[in-house]
């Protein structure tokens, strides 16, 4: 056992020798401390739909330490689920997805709570539910999900992390919401997009809501880590597997923007 693990297992606390000993490979990196496991395990979360990116997102987030996740989700598992949600076996078919999530999590990842939602995500829901987290993850399907969450995420300040995707294509971004910034309607102004079709009857292939999950989970532990860090804000991530392609841009506030400006 090297010094770094013997300081952690020391001061972390409520944590068994078992617990901070599942981190052991997480402790040897030079750049992630004590205190970064402190803030994770410290960390809230509110995860937004239940579906394909929510699965990688939802395992990284467990096994790297956070130690409370809501998710919000009132989907129950059908058949055509089991393509891209790896998380759900054939038996889940017709139980609740939140409800499976936690069972599987928790089973694996001790040190993590879930919170099931079974609750379609509305207005009120949201602003009961903001002020107990540290960040929002929209994992949502649709266009007046995603809507809602940056209205309010916005209003309340919160920290915003958003991924979607669809065919082969994906992208990443969060928002840090401190009204100098970039909102989600900077970057799809619901007066164009509202009525634009929606991931839910789209198609997807597995690996790319697999890469979009993975990166949500990477960016939303970098601001745990980190949450100064102005760098890991309004940048866009699209990710284009059938050309091999990642880009990355900074996104600016739109000055006609109808939520931040």
């Amino acid at each position: 056992m090297n010094n770094n693990l013997r300081l952690v297992i020391n001061n972390v606390n409520n944590k068994s020798l078992e617990d901070i000993n599942f981190f052991e490979k997480q402790l040897l990196v030079k750049e992630f401390s004590k205190k970064n496991l402190d803030a994770l395990i410290n960390s809230r979360l509110l995860i937004i739909g239940a579906g394909a990116i929510c699965h990688p997102a939802l395992i990284y987030l467990s096994s790297s330490g956070v130690g409370e996740i809501i998710v919000a989700d009132y989907d129950k598992i059908e058949k055509s689920n089991l393509h891209r949600q790896f998380i759900f076996r054939k038996e889940d078919i017709n139980k609740y997805k939140v409800d499976v999530l936690k069972e599987r999590v928790e089973s694996k990842y001790a040190h993590t709570k879930i919170k099931p939602l079974k609750k379609m995500i509305d207005a009120k829901l949201l602003y009961s539910l903001i002020d107990e987290v540290d960040i929002v993850i929209d994992a949502s399907d649709n266009f007046e999900t995603r809507y809602l969450v940056n209205d309010i995420a916005f209003e309340k300040k919160k920290i915003l992390v958003s991924g979607a995707c669809i065919d082969f294509t994906s992208q990443v971004i969060a928002f840090l919401n401190d009204g100098e910034g970039p909102c989600y309607e900077c970057l799809f102004p619901r007066k164009y997009y509202l009525d634009e079709t929606n991931c839910s009857i789209s198609g997807i292939i597995p690996p790319v809501a697999g890469i979009t999950g993975t990166y949500l989970a990477s960016l939303t532990l970098s601001i745990l880590i980190n949450q100064n860090n102005k760098s890991l804000y309004n940048k866009l991530i699209n990710f284009n597997l059938s050309e091999n392609k990642i880009l990355k841009s900074q996104l600016s506030k739109n000055t006609d923007c109808e939520v931040c400006s």
